[in-house]
């Protein structure tokens, strides 16, 4: 009974000295269903526990020429398992001794002479007790959704690692890698949070089957995923983390279709980024942000400067979230002119922000942090009732004014929109039909019954509808027949490049080529970054209906606005 054999049955290490109550011991033990060692010198037990586990540990405190508690500390401290069972055979008059076992480390004790019937009763508890707190251990270390390890356990075994970077005799580097799921709330939002959970339970399959042997992979929470991988060199680690995003890419089967996802992943290396575990965290979160505001898609290795710019992005979103209720957000409108006559017919409305230290800040400094943090719903709301407001004042000086107002992704994916329009049409008292609404191609096709769906509430209202940077996406002439769409913006890119040294016949053939479609389906065609008389003239015997550019004028205030442009309300330009 010395050496346990590989079984399912509980193992016992039992340290006594004296013999026939060992062997007695043991008997009684293996009749009632566990597996026995036995050791007469806890030197013995000792180096057992060197080379083997247990369940839990039987230790006498009367063993000759030896302190039981001594052993006992001894045995607490060389078991790898914290929480495993010691009880101690205690003298039934020496309460002192019983005080002392449990000062070392002891979790329970029986006294001599041993009442059998009292002792299995005890063992079954204990481990029944080491069972039940292993398995809460468990639920509070692992994610319930995945069962991978949660962001406790990792932090925990990156802090064993952290510590092997001080030791000369253990050096070693390692890699950490964070990743989530690009636009992974919209997968909720348009497939359901059911598929949801199936996808990030098929990504942490993936993970499991991909992972080399040492690797740590975990979720931290949401579709957020952290991987800990050891390497022997640099450029081991560019050939690994090819490896997960490769294969972490590939098709998913979510509710009986192949759904494809991308992803935006940071690495951070240790020691050269850092050698504390929660800073290396951070090191390859931020470098995850800068992949994911590149577009996504993409991985990226988390360099110096890239602190100082998440710093000062930290601060703007604090001041973000301020600007609507300190008036510092400021509405521009950029002009939109008649091709046949060259009127004015409308405008776009664009956001700005008036910072208080940083001063005037343009739609991309601050748009993607608002779509990022959710921001972009209230800021959205904000500039479509200001912008109707403003609307309803021009259109009483031109009558066929309209005013174009570009609805970002979040904000196209909120399904009260349809009610955030139609309150500021009645606030503002304005024409429904005076209004454009306006969304991006790619955006249009991330869900074909989703858009159909939503721009058919919207068309109930009575506003137009426009498919923004056309050709730039995916859309074809069977969805554009399926949207009830009033027009199409070409993308600045194809006209930007008309009548210039670097033009190509290909960009005018384009142009032309989507005017001619348009008009067929009889759709009203926007040309957007008009910066020449060439480009306007070439547009306007094309076919284009509507121009816009800084031919015609930059985004501009209100006063700006109306002094820049009082002669085209009689016509003239």
């Amino acid at each position: 009974m010395s050496t346990p054999t590989p079984s399912t049955k509980p193992h016992i290490l039992v340290v006594i000295e004296n013999h026939l109550i060992g062997m007695a011991l043991g008997h009684v033990l293996s009749i009632n269903g566990y597996e026995v060692s036995l050791h007469q010198h806890p030197q013995d037990a000792i180096s057992f526990m060197a080379q083997h586990s247990t369940d839990l540990i039987l230790l006498d405190t009367d063993i000759p020429d030896v302190k039981g508690c001594q052993a006992c500390e001894c045995l607490r401290t060389l078991s790898q398992q914290p929480n495993i069972p010691i009880i101690v055979l205690v003298n039934a008059d020496n309460t002192q001794v019983i005080d002392d076992a449990f000062g070392a480390g002891a979790t329970d004790f029986i006294t001599k002479p041993i009442h059998w019937p009292l002792l299995s009763r005890r063992i079954q508890f204990a481990l029944r007790a080491v069972s039940t707190a292993s398995q809460l251990t468990r639920l509070t270390l692992h994610d319930k959704l995945t069962d991978l390890p949660n962001r406790d356990f990792f932090i925990e075994v990156m802090n064993q690692w952290t510590h092997k970077l001080t030791d000369p005799n253990k050096a070693t580097q390692f890699a950490v890698l964070a990743f989530d799921v690009d636009r992974f709330k919209y997968v909720n939002q348009s497939l359901g949070t059911q598929a949801g959970d199936v996808l990030l339970q098929a990504i942490a399959h993936r993970l499991r089957t991909i992972a080399r042997e040492g690797d740590v992979i975990a979720r931290l929470g949401s579709d957020e995923f952290i991987i800990l991988v050891e390497i022997h060199a640099k450029d081991a680690i560019d050939v690994i983390a090819a490896r997960y995003f490769r294969s972490l890419i590939d098709a998913y089967d979510i509710t009986g279709e192949q759904r494809f996802i991308t992803i935006s992943l940071g690495i951070a290396l240790a020691p050269a980024d850092s050698q504390e575990a929660e800073t290396l965290l951070a090191c390859a979160n931020t470098a995850k942000t800068r992949a994911k505001k590149a577009g996504g898609n993409q991985l990226q290795f988390y360099t110096a400067d890239m602190n100082a710019q998440a710093s000062k992005r930290f601060q703007l979103e604090n001041d973000l979230r301020q600007a609507i209720a300190l008036g510092q957000l400021q509405l521009r409108f950029q002009p939109k002119i008649n091709a046949e006559n060259y009127q004015l017919a409308g405008a776009e409305a664009l956001v700005t922000w008036q910072h208080p230290r940083l001063g005037l800040l343009s739609p991309d400094d601050f748009i993607p942090i608002a779509e990022e943090t959710g921001m972009i719903v209230a800021i959205g709301d904000w500039i479509l009732q200001q912008a109707c407001l403003q609307c309803a004042i021009w259109q009483k000086q031109v009558a066929h004014f309209h005013m174009g107002i570009n609805l970002s992704s979040r904000q196209f994916l909120q399904h009260n929109l349809p009610t955030q329009v139609a309150i500021a049409l009645q606030n503002s008292q304005l024409n429904a039909k005076q209004l454009d609404l306006e969304i991006t191609e790619s955006l249009a096709m991330i869900d074909v019954q989703h858009t159909t769906a939503i721009l058919n509430q919207l068309k109930a209202l009575g506003v137009n509808l426009s498919i923004d940077d056309f050709g730039t996406g995916y859309s074809s002439l069977a969805y554009l027949q399926r949207f009830p769409v009033d027009s199409i913006k070409i993308d600045r890119s194809f006209v930007m490049s008309i009548g210039t040294d670097t033009a190509t016949t290909a960009d005018e053939k384009i142009v032309t080529s989507i005017i001619a479609m348009a008009n067929s389906l009889q759709l009203n065609v926007v040309a957007e970054g008009v910066e020449t008389r060439y480009q306007a003239d070439f547009l306007r015997q094309q076919g284009c209906n509507t121009l816009q550019g800084y031919y015609f004028g930059r985004p501009m205030t209100v006063n700006d606005f109306e002094s820049a442009y009082p002669e085209l309300y009689n016509g003239n330009i």
